[in-house]
């Protein structure tokens, strides 16, 4: 479709409204599909088509505050620059052991392990929020696994899904479990 890149960027210029410095992964992914490689701020490479991606999106019913969560991580850095440098090292080891697997469509379920790793370097840097750490719990007790979208601090918890088959069975456990 010809329209797409047009769709593309009025979706940007909207997200823009919203959050005053996109990334342009959402509008890209959410107007062309696929997969996308991001790193320091540019797309870097995109899979027009990848295979289903079994996941699970959770409102947390907190909103998130970019530019505080940005602001909480500046100051860790600040604070401990070789440290947090040595963790975003590794968030970046694991997003590219993710773009690997994603790549070569194989041991998809290593993406539990890169979940939970990424979660817990979140955490240290200080972007969680209680209501995520609820939902990854809940979902660690179903056997998946979970961490934060976005910048953190609230907003959505992303799920991946290891279970085969239907997860009906646990979907109404885990809702009950969240509305407590």
């Amino acid at each position: 479709m010809k329209e797409l890149p047009l769709v593309s960027q009025w979706a940007f210029q909207i997200d823009k409204l919203f959050h005053g410095r996109p990334s342009g992964i959402d509008n890209s992914i959410c107007t062309h599909g696929g997969a996308l490689l991001f790193r320091s701020g540019q797309i870097v490479e995109q899979l027009p088509k990848v295979d289903s991606f079994p996941v699970i999106l959770v409102n947390t019913r907190v909103a998130r505050n970019t530019k505080a969560m940005v602001e909480i991580a500046r100051q860790k850095y600040n604070k401990f620059q070789a440290i947090v440098d040595s963790i975003w090292s590794a968030i970046d080891a694991i997003s590219m052991r993710a773009w690997q697997l994603i790549q070569q469509n194989k041991d998809l379920d290593d993406f539990a392990t890169l979940f939970d790793m990424n979660q817990h370097l979140l955490n240290s840097l200080g972007v969680g929020h209680s209501a995520i750490d609820k939902i990854v719990d809940c979902a660690k007790r179903y056997g998946l696994s979970a961490k934060l979208t976005g910048a953190g601090g609230g907003g959505t918890v992303i799920i991946y899904n290891t279970l085969k088959g239907t997860l009906n069975g646990h979907l109404k456990p885990l809702y009950i479990y969240l509305m407590d």
